[in-house]
């Protein structure tokens, strides 16, 4: 593992030449954005595996690389718990048939019941004192109008069936602005008081919304595949600022069709979609950013082909560079139907994916405590640039003696060129207000 990357590896900083150019850097003040689980750049596991030991006897020590998981590998746990459609509440949608469950349109539901049912649900599934990720996953229908195509269209179309029936005598124009405001406002109501029922009952939770902010730049079209968000979409982003004050977390998601893999477009992809959470997660906020998670797959998408090294570098890496606050590796039922498929995970982590995360957060804490005090963590200093985060195998075995205060004289030159280094490349965000630039104490405070 890691031999496609020695040779581009720089003491600390890992720098990708082989990346495109991409111009435009914002310089802007970096907000405090507060840790995860302890650390700058938290890797979660949200795949449920507790079926390969139960059945085949075959464990996955996520622990031993530093990976945050929930007790048995369960989806639902004390360090992170996803809520699915019909697992919270009373959630309106349409089946893939087109029958209503739940009223099926958000204005048909009632949101008192909603509320109720949904506080039992929190309460029967969430521990008193739960203070981990607490994700909703409802990916029916998005709370903008002119975001509900294809599919979702169902949405819009019986919207305005339901205002007609309502009042004839209006005007189509008029059914049409009725349908789109009594929705928006009905889907505001609902995400928004959700967000905010699981926070009264579980403070202490990182409450979020799967998928939000989203930046649409799908590999539609490969030729000239920039990576870019539209203008048009972070404008529509800008318009669910009350999404973003009830959110404690974001959770936009960056899954890899493997059209695409091994080639320039992943991290063009990763990067900008990143990019926008960053920006969202800072937007109207003049204290402390909210944390970015990024939901990632190990595999690419519909299969169980696992990311290849610089596929990784280009996903995980790119977001621990960029300064998120960590990545949730998401993946489903299938990685522990079988024997094969348990066995086939586990090498993965042990012999790659492991060894790659390890690198990454013991990169990501080097940083942290050599340039930042740690008191924040590192992200580039110019945001388009192509510089990463990771350890060679040399500062890897300084770090083990450093950890254990067993510092030799011999080091400090590399230790020096180390900082050096990341001090080139890097800035700080510190974890709280009031610090100075690499997160000290300012004296007096």
């Amino acid at each position: 593992m890691l031999s496609a990357l020695t040779q581009l590896t720089c003491t600390l900083v890992y720098l990708s030449t082989h990346l495109p150019t991409i111009s435009g850097v914002e310089a802007k003040p970096t907000l405090p954005s507060p840790m995860i689980y302890n650390k700058p750049f938290s890797v979660i596991w949200n795949t449920p595996i507790a079926n390969c030991n139960e059945s085949f006897g075959i464990k996955l020590d996520l622990d031993e690389y530093g990976i945050v998981a929930n007790e048995n590998g369960l989806l639902i746990g004390k360090k992170i718990t996803i809520f699915y459609k019909r697992q919270l509440g009373l959630y309106p949608f349409y089946t893939d048939e087109g029958i209503p469950i739940n009223g099926g349109l958000v204005q048909n539901a009632s949101l008192s019941k909603h509320l109720d049912v949904a506080t039992g649900n929190i309460n029967s599934l969430m521990d008193q004192d739960f203070s981990g990720l607490a994700v909703v996953d409802w990916e029916a229908w998005r709370p903008l109008w002119v975001r509900n195509w294809g599919v979702m269209d169902i949405y819009r179309k019986n919207s305005i069936e339901l205002e007609r029936s309502k009042q004839s005598n209006l005007t189509e124009d008029e059914i049409n602005k009725n349908a789109i405001n009594n929705f928006q406002t009905a889907a505001k109501a609902f995400m928004a008081d959700t967000l905010e029922l699981g926070h009264t009952k579980r403070e202490k939770g990182c409450w979020g919304f799967y998928k939000y902010p989203d930046c649409y730049n799908y590999f539609n079209k490969l030729t000239n595949y920039t990576g870019q968000c539209l203008k048009q979409d972070s404008s529509n982003n800008n318009k669910l600022t009350w999404l973003w004050e009830k959110s404690q977390c974001l959770y936009p998601s960056v899954y890899i069709p493997q059209r695409v893999a091994n080639s320039d477009h992943v991290q063009k992809f990763t990067h900008y979609r990143v990019k926008e959470a960053l920006r969202i997660a800072a937007y109207g906020r003049s204290k402390e950013a909210l944390p970015v998670l990024v939901y990632a797959r190990y595999s690419y998408r519909q299969t169980l082909d696992f990311l290849s090294e610089i596929d990784l570098v280009h996903t995980i890496g790119e977001m621990a560079a960029m300064g998120a606050s960590g990545v949730i590796l998401w993946g489903n039922n299938n990685y522990a139907r079988t024997e094969e498929t348990c066995s086939n995970l586990k090498t993965q982590i042990d012999e790659n994916l492991g060894k790659f995360v390890k690198n990454i957060t013991t990169a990501t804490m080097w940083c942290s405590r050599l340039l930042c005090n740690s008191n924040g963590r590192c992200l580039r200093k110019d945001t388009e640039s192509k510089a990463y985060l990771f350890l060679d195998s040399n500062l890897m075995q300084i770090i083990s003696a450093i950890i254990s205060d067993n510092i030799e004289e011999s080091r400090e030159e590399i230790l020096s060129k180390a900082k050096e280094n990341m001090k080139a490349k890097f800035k700080c965000q510190c974890y709280k207000a009031g610090l100075g630039s690499n997160c000290e104490a300012k004296s007096g405070s």
